[in-house]
């Protein structure tokens, strides 16, 4: 299945799973592959302690690795539980589906070393997590490596007709059967598994192709959690200034405290406006490699599947549209939205209010935006096309507040910003500082000057 086929996926087949669940943030994934992951003379105090001056508020540790490494087994894990937990520090476990060490031969997906889920493989998967969730006071689960093939083996021959869909939630359920003893409020997710309109997980985690993923994934009521290999600060920047999460993902053996206090000291100065936050976004976007160039032109925009709500859009912008969709774009645009249209659907063309067989390059998609585009949500007439600008909306105590966040390399100064706001604000305020700027307001827009941007500038409007 690929990106695209999933996109178009009817809702019937990936439904919607509970309640928003928060998720903390200033995570730390510890990856232990062997027990040569665990240093000599480890003490978890002094490793809690660190933790805690470096403002972590949840760590995820392995209890199985990809190798089969049972680490829940150990004194170590233990002894980590409670010194965290001690320090107020909430504690995930990370568990490897497919992670075997001595896999019993019959069990194996045919010519790999690979376990089939679908054998009694999954038994022994529901007993041990059923262990440690009865042994151990924790948080959530991370379940890695969930891959659920139909490999042809004797298990998967005795399944029957069943779509992957409807598979991968079967299997995926009778994991979760092992987790009631997880805390109130215990986060669930499945990694390597199709993130979309999923009931498996309780929040969805991402690395790779942060800035597309992230900008479909936060439309779906979960919370997103963005994962730097390593404390980056630009890449914790970014997950924030897109309402996402942050958990830093490093080795126990080669915690840099340091490192990670640096990071999340900044992070910590600015959850303030960062908590409860969503997107803002002008439009939405049904088509593919168009995402960078959007951000280049300063754009607030969603990436959208079948089931969105076009209606929440000022413009679209769709490539090669299923059938089952032209209904509802009909009835976007006879409601006076205006639509980009890309790709050979001949039948749509009448639809369209521009129309190109082939994806635009950045200046031509340009010019269509400026043109139809009405009043935008964030306008930077000087910022470089290398920048990244967002606006995110933040409900505290009742009320909404926005917040723009401006990334880039290296320093910028002086850059005129422009912002669309529901109501005139009463103040332009720098975070964390809370240094007010002067600023303009007319009819549509909030116009101030930032003086200095240095890797990442956020804005509030009180």
């Amino acid at each position: 299945m690929t990106r695209r086929d999933f996109l178009w996926m009817p809702v019937a087949a990936l439904a919607l799973g509970d309640a928003r669940v928060e998720v903390p943030s200033r995570q730390l994934h510890l990856k232990i592959e062997d027990a040569h992951g665990i240093p000599t003379n480890f003490n978890a105090r002094q490793f809690a302690f660190g933790l805690q001056d470096a403002r972590v508020n949840l760590i995820t540790l392995t209890a199985k690795s990809q190798n089969g490494y049972v680490f829940h087994q150990t004194a170590t894990f233990g002894a980590i539980m409670a010194a965290c937990q001690d320090r107020g520090i909430a504690v995930n476990y990370a568990y490897s589906l497919t992670g075997e060490s001595h896999p019993n031969p019959e069990w194996l997906v045919p010519g790999t070393n690979q376990v089939c889920l679908n054998s009694p493989h999954l038994d022994r998967i529901v007993a041990e997590n059923r262990e440690i969730v009865s042994k151990y006071r924790v948080h959530g689960a991370f379940f890695d490596d969930f891959k659920i093939p139909r490999c042809g083996c004797q298990w998967c021959k005795r399944l029957g007709p069943m779509d992957v869909i409807e598979h991968r939630r079967t299997v995926g359920r009778r994991v979760q059967q092992s987790l009631s003893g997880l805390v109130a409020g215990g986060t669930v997710f499945f990694n390597n598994a199709w993130l979309g309109r999923d009931e498996l997980s309780t929040h969805f985690e991402l690395d790779a192709d942060f800035p597309s993923r992230v900008r479909y994934l936060r439309t779906l009521g979960k919370d997103c959690v963005g994962i730097a290999n390593g404390p980056v600060e630009a890449d914790c920047l970014n997950f924030v200034a897109n309402g996402a999460k942050v958990c830093i993902a490093d080795n126990l053996a080669n915690v840099s405290y340091q490192r990670i206090k640096a990071v999340y000291t900044k992070l910590e100065a600015i959850e303030k406006w960062t908590q409860n936050c969503r997107a803002v976004a002008d439009i939405g976007v049904l088509a593919e490699h168009l995402t960078d160039t959007l951000i280049a032109l300063h754009q607030q925009f969603d990436l959208l599947d079948l089931e969105s709500d076009l209606a929440l859009y000022k413009l679209l912008i769709v490539q090669d549209p299923p059938p089952q969709l032209t209904p509802r774009l009909e009835a976007y645009v006879n409601r006076g939205g205006p639509l980009i249209l890309i790709g050979k659907a001949d039948s749509m063309k009448k639809l369209a209010t521009v129309y190109s067989a082939t994806i635009p390059v950045q200046a031509q998609l340009a010019e269509w935006i400026q043109t139809l585009l009405v009043r935008p949500s964030v306008i930077a007439p000087n910022l470089p096309s290398t920048a990244q600008v967002t606006m995110l909306e933040q409900r505290t105590q009742g009320n909404l507040r926005r917040i723009v966040h401006v990334l880039c390399d290296g320093v910028l100064e002086n850059i005129q910003l422009s912002v669309s706001l529901p109501q005139h604000p009463l103040g332009v305020v720098l975070i964390p500082s809370e240094k007010p700027l002067e600023f303009k307001h007319n009819e549509f827009y909030t116009t101030f000057v930032v003086p200095r941007i240095e890797g990442h500038q956020a804005i509030a409007f009180e």
